[in-house]
């Protein structure tokens, strides 16, 4: 039996599987207590990790420094409590293109970038270690790279794998930018454009609307699982839902040759992407069939001139208002 560093609360021993657990005393606090508590949680998790890593907990990202001339070390909080990841490990399963060929300082500002734009994100982690910090605070190490491959494991590699395409799932917002989120689910972080996060609205600035730290329901699709390599490739649409929560109306209300108001959602390198003020309704456009150039958020006139059934849209031409 021990006081914990505050001296308020005693971390009894250890419990019937060899971890720490604690009790309020009468002259304790809150604060005090919470600290006792989360340290009992914490080491109980990492005890179980030493013995077969599969246990994983959610913090956020408050902070980061640089480590050396090459990396960094990403701090996440816990409760009252700090968890170090190192960068290699915390961005092994991120969108970091090239980053092996960059040279130390290049890579090194990468991940400072990266991890500053994810501030206030939820992550997942293993926590491993318990060590000391310079100004002798209880912090410990963890692994986000192990926590994703476990979800991962569970989902798309293992016997009861239970995601297919068309799969619900929650996925948190790591960072956000005018035309897309990146977000994590099921161990997996990727991208959203702002075409697949509203199937209605036209989002001028994406980091307005969703922010860092949110959760969002998704629909997996594009499912790709490569067992033998260990990969997975998926994307997540949150429109979809937003289609069925709201119907929009029957692409066949809108008159063939009929002129209509719309709004640009998206450009590719073959055709516009609309959405129809009438019934919120989608629509294609050829680049060719537009009198000029167009960007998202450019109101246009759409004229129908057909209907894709198969996929639920009209097409046609259009000119800017």
């Amino acid at each position: 039996m021990c006081l914990d560093e505050y001296g308020m609360y005693r971390l009894y021993g250890e419990d019937r599987r060899g971890t720490p657990t604690c009790q309020r005393t009468e002259d304790g606090d809150a604060g005090s207590y919470r600290r006792a508590r989360d340290l009992a949680e914490m080491r109980r998790c990492v005890a179980d990790n030493k013995r077969n890593p599969r246990r994983f907990l959610q913090g956020k990202v408050f902070g980061v420094r640089p480590v050396g001339t090459g990396s960094a070390v990403v701090e996440v909080t816990r409760g009252t409590l700090r968890v170090m990841i190192q960068a290699e490990d915390f961005f092994h399963f991120s969108q970091m293109k090239g980053i092996e060929n960059d040279d130390e300082a290049t890579r090194q500002r990468r991940y400072l970038r990266k991890a500053k734009l994810m501030n206030g994100a939820i992550i997942n982690f293993c926590p491993y270690m318990e060590a000391e910090s310079e100004d002798g605070e209880v912090v410990f190490a963890g692994s986000r790279q192990d926590a994703m491959q476990l979800q991962r494991n569970r989902h798309f590699f293992g016997r009861n794998a239970d995601v297919t395409n068309g799969t619900r799932a929650a996925a948190s917002i790591l960072s956000t930018g005018p035309d897309y989120v990146i977000a994590e689910a099921l161990g997996v972080e990727t991208s959203i454009g702002a075409a697949s996060l509203s199937a209605y609205e036209y989002i001028d600035n994406v980091a307005e609307k969703f922010h860092v730290g949110e959760g969002i329901p998704v629909v997996i699709e594009d499912l790709n699982v490569d067992a033998e390599n260990g990969t997975v490739s998926l994307r997540m649409n949150r429109a979809i839902l937003e289609r069925r929560a709201n119907p929009a109306m029957n692409i066949h209300s809108l008159a063939r040759g009929g002129a209509y108001g719309a709004t640009v959602t998206s450009v590719n390198d073959r055709f516009y992407r609309l959405i129809v003020d009438a019934g919120n309704i989608q629509a294609r456009v050829a680049l060719t069939a537009s009198d000029e150039l167009l960007t998202r958020g450019d109101r246009v006139t759409l004229l129908v001139y057909g209907y894709d059934d198969k996929r639920n849209y009209v097409w046609g031409a259009c000119h800017k208002v």
